[in-house]
């Protein structure tokens, strides 16, 4: 991807419908998902720092942007987050790690509920080109005592006998390396900003909360208008993307259409209808019959949404 050709097509293909391209193939064949409980004995104590930020009156120790300072609902629905997050830790059931490898690559730690806030702001010079983003990775050093929990388990599997016996090799963090500091300096220098899960930049939560989308996903405040994609997570899930993208399109379509009357007054206006892959309400007899051309389920309904909009639905 250092050409800047290739990064080019790759990039056009994986927009296309399909997408195609090397932006499609699976980087892995294994992946675990481990929770905080089974990885590390001391959790209890980084469950016990959270829980203490929910109520803590320093707004400092949040570890929050500047920006939210100036709005205490942002800081109130950051606190409900916390809430959330504590008990996300606690649960012996929910995942903080995700790993993912295959033959002949190095296995990743991937911080599934980091509690570190950044911001996404427009780029005021050029306002159509991608968002300003500041990740503040590990702003909250609550972040850092986590990845280093998940780097000290994954050294400890890849020990194990069965590892062992296919040859797996600890490499990084070097094997020297043993203290938190060390440790702390390893994770700092070799983090990866984002991977693959872009979302959470529209959270749906209550208004007072800062939030963006109520659970309609109607946008506080505005008139005929949602958000459909994964802007409108308030946190990252322990799950990948994808199908919960299609879930949330899925609640949307349910949702926005209440009868087949009116759904047949919107198709009946539309010469190309998108739809999901759950076609029980919308079948490919009754768009034949209205006279739509159907279209293989890979936007997930995007222009009938926007058309329900439209309709103010």
């Amino acid at each position: 991807m250092f050409n800047e050709t290739f990064a080019a097509q790759a990039a056009a293909g994986f927009n296309q419908t399909p997408a195609q391209g090397p932006y499609t193939l699976a980087m892995s064949n294994s992946a675990i998902w481990v929770s905080l409980p089974n990885i590390t004995v001391d959790y209890q104590s980084i469950v016990k720092q959270i829980r203490a930020l929910t109520n803590t009156s320093d707004v400092s120790e949040l570890h929050l942007p500047p920006e939210y300072g100036a709005d205490e609902t942002l800081i109130e629905g950051y606190r409900a987050q916390l809430r959330q997050l504590a008990e996300l830790y606690a649960n012996p059931r929910s995942p903080s790690l995700e790993s993912a490898f295959a033959t002949g690559t190095s296995v990743a730690a991937v911080l599934l509920h980091p509690l570190s806030r950044g911001t996404a702001r427009l780029n005021r010079t050029h306002p159509f080109e991608p968002p300003v983003l500041d990740y503040r990775s590990a702003s909250n050093p609550i972040d850092l005592a986590v990845h280093i929990a998940h780097t000290r388990y994954l050294r400890r599997m890849v020990s194990t006998d069965t590892l062992q016996a296919l040859g797996a090799v600890g490499v990084q963090p070097a094997p020297e390396a043993q203290s938190d500091e060390e440790l702390a300096t390893f994770v700092r220098r070799n983090v990866v900003q984002s991977y693959m899960h872009p979302c959470c930049t529209a959270a749906m939560l209550p208004r007072d909360k800062g939030g963006v989308v109520g659970s309609d996903l109607k946008v506080h405040g505005a008139e005929g208008l949602r958000v459909v994609d994964m802007s409108v997570l308030p946190m990252l899930p322990a799950a990948h993307l994808s199908a919960t993208a299609y879930a949330v399109g899925e609640k949307v379509r349910l949702s926005s259409v209440p009868s087949s009357i009116q759904m047949k007054a919107v198709l009946g206006r539309m010469d190309l209808v998108v739809i999901c892959t759950c076609e029980k309400a919308l079948t490919r007899k009754m768009l034949t019959n209205l006279g739509c051309r159907y279209h293989h389920p890979t936007l997930v309904q995007r222009k009938l949404t926007v058309m329900l909009e439209a309709e103010g639905r």
